[in-house]
């Protein structure tokens, strides 16, 4: 019989599914590639022509309109819920982190984000060779 201090709960790690066409969203991105120092991060750019969403079993419209993640402990998260999910992993973003805490906050941040997700498709894009950037 295992002691309980010997019991090891699985280690969480996230795909993280980003457009890296979107000089916003990739700004974003590597700021948390510089904070993934536990190493629970991998980041896939879904603007390279080689991505495939069906290989990870994502709608191929809703990966392009919404962030994704995927966790190996608690599946795919999207919007601010994989944001959310990131801020932790990456200690970082400690303010939004406490906002997301509280119901209100939590709806003020999916309004935004809700809002950014509008806005998205007229931010400037870096030039790429297919047809999603």
């Amino acid at each position: 019989m295992q002691n309980v201090s010997q019991v090891q709960t699985p280690k969480e790690l996230i795909k993280v599914f980003y457009d890296g066409a979107c000089y916003l969203c990739n700004a974003e991105i590597n700021h948390y590639k510089r904070r993934n120092q536990k190493k629970t991060l991998e980041f896939i750019d879904i603007s390279l022509p080689d991505f495939d969403p069906k290989q990870f079993e994502l709608d191929p419209v809703d990966v392009h309109k919404n962030f994704h993640i995927q966790s190996n402990l608690s599946g795919t998260i999207k919007g601010v819920d994989a944001f959310a999910k990131i801020w932790v992993h990456t200690e970082s973003m400690k303010p939004l982190q406490f906002i997301y805490r509280s119901r209100v906050g939590r709806w003020l941040l999916r309004s935004s984000y809700k809002l950014f997700v509008f806005f998205r498709p007229y931010l400037p894009r870096r030039k790429c060779e297919t047809d999603r950037c």
